[in-house]
């Protein structure tokens, strides 16, 4: 079959296509890290951050709160492009968003599931307090 296109034809066509391309590249992915209580999801979100950046600053808290034993994510926390890397990286790469939030001790629980349906469909805001109802202690 030979089909011929006209000039406007393949213009139409590789405007469509840049518009495609420009659409993709501006959605950024998100990337949560999940896992046990004190497994060092926050640590390793500032290691990423840090090797992105080419800096490190401690921008999830990690440790105990107050030597109680009590873990510092209690909230779930984005971290867009923006709050680790400068204007101009954003501008080149597609630097991902990053969530840290509580651990949970048993991934299979169906409220635990539930909280991370929520989380994945962005049903929860940043800052959103993770609620130790929302999972099992341990």
């Amino acid at each position: 079959m030979n089909t011929e296109y006209s000039e406007s034809d393949l213009e139409l066509e590789i405007k469509l296509l840049q518009d495609t391309v420009q659409k993709r590249q501006k959605k950024s992915q998100t990337i949560a890290v999940i896992g046990q209580h004190g497994c060092g999801k926050s640590s390793f979100l500032n290691t990423v951050m840090a090797v992105f950046s080419g800096e490190y600053s401690e921008r999830a808290l990690v440790g105990n709160f107050e030597q109680e034993g009590e873990h510092m994510t209690r909230r779930l926390t984005r971290y867009p492009k923006e709050k680790y890397v400068t204007e101009d990286q954003c501008l080149i790469y597609q630097y991902p968003t990053l969530v840290d939030m509580m651990g949970f001790q048993n991934a299979g629980d169906d409220v635990v599931k539930k909280t991370l349906d929520l989380i994945f469909n962005g049903c929860l805001k940043d800052k959103t307090k993770l609620s130790k109802g929302n999972q099992n202690q341990r």
